[in-house]
C-alpha cells in the first residue's frame, strides 16, 4: 500500500514501474472544486471496473476505459493527442485525427458531474489533455 499526499509523488509512485492492480483517485482538489461532485471514487486496472461515489459501476467503453487507464497512470501532466493514441491504441495519430477529443468528451459525459466545465480531465491549450487528480493505490487512507 502507497499512499502520496501530492501530485509529484504520485507521479513517482506511479512511475517506479510495479505492477498496479487497484488504484484510488482522491478527487478532492480544495481551493478548485468548491463542493463540485465528481463521478469517479475508485478504478480497478486488473478487473477493468469504475466505481462511482455511491458505490455503483460505471459502465465504460473499451477505449473509454483504456483512456482513462491511461490518465490516472499520468496524473498532473499534460498528454499530447499523439501520446494518448499511442499509449492507448498503439498507433500515430493522422494529421487530421481528432478520435481522441471525441473519445475525451464522451468519458468526461461520464465521469465529471458537469461536463462543459471539466475538473477532472481538463484541456490544455494547443498541448493536449491534463488528468488533474491526486492517485492512491488500494488500501490507503
Amino acid at each position: 500500500m502507497l499512499e502520496a499526499a501530492e501530485a509529484q509523488a504520485a507521479l513517482a509512485l506511479l512511475e517506479d514501474g510495479e505492477a498496479i492492480d487497484l488504484l484510488f483517485v482522491d478527487l478532492v482538489l480544495p481551493g478548485t472544486l468548491d463542493g463540485h461532485a465528481l463521478a469517479l471514487e475508485a478504478i480497478d486496472l486488473a478487473s477493468r471496473r469504475l466505481v462511482a461515489p455511491d458505490g455503483k459501476e460505471v459502465t465504460l467503453t473499451t477505449g473509454e476505459f483504456d483512456l482513462l487507464a491511461v490518465f490516472v497512470q499520468h496524473p498532473n501532466r499534460v498528454l499530447s493527442r499523439d501520446q494518448l493514441l499511442e499509449l492507448t491504441r498503439h498507433r500515430e495519430a493522422g494529421p487530421f485525427d481528432r478520435s481522441i477529443d471525441a473519445q475525451v468528451g464522451r468519458l468526461r459525459r461520464k465521469i465529471e458531474s458537469d461536463p462543459e466545465r471539466p475538473v477532472l480531465i481538463k484541456s490544455v491549450r494547443a498541448a493536449g489533455y491534463v488528468f488533474t487528480s491526486c492517485v492512491k493505490r488500494d488500501g490507503e487512507p
